[in-house]
């Protein structure tokens, strides 16, 4: 039938409409962490948009034939093509106050999703802990579970 006369790249289906028609592999990293769908055929040159939705604490790692690619939509070269997807743990920036008076407090720079962070906090001489504030990166208040240690004991008498 008309249309039935284009090239196809090797593992291909062929097509109407003269285009070279070429394949798309996807290969998921061990542990998933998240869900991906992508064509599994593509014309050279159509944008290819797949669907990605990684779990919580995750984001999207894109190899397109070997290549970091950032997001999830890339534009179809003229070959069959490979996708390796992979889904790994966001690092978030975990950040104190500074300029304080009255004593420090500190943490580990970053960390990940369900992470314990400990926070510590040295009062000047003559100063106690008041209270500690958590905020999301929108400023929003987190419930924390706080568990305090103590290090060293004074008792005046």
């Amino acid at each position: 039938g008309e249309g039935w006369g284009q090239k196809i790249g090797t593992d291909a289906t062929p097509k109407l409409g003269g285009a070279v028609i070429y394949s798309i592999t996807t290969t998921i990293a061990t542990g998933g962490h998240g869900t991906f769908i992508c064509p599994s055929y593509a014309n050279e040159g159509e944008t290819i948009t797949c669907s990605s939705e990684p779990n919580i604490g995750y984001e999207l790692v894109l190899k397109v034939n070997g290549n970091a690619h950032t997001g999830n939509t890339f534009t179809m070269p003229a070959e069959n093509t490979t996708l390796l997807v992979d889904f790994t743990k966001i690092d978030y920036a975990v950040t104190t106050a500074t300029g304080l008076t009255g004593g420090s407090i500190s943490a580990s720079a970053t960390a990940q999703y369900q992470d314990e962070v400990t926070v510590t906090v040295t009062p000047a001489t003559g100063y106690k802990l008041d209270e500690i504030t958590v905020t999301d990166a929108s400023g929003n208040a987190v419930a924390v579970a706080a568990v305090f240690k103590i290090r060293e004991l004074r008792v005046y008498e």
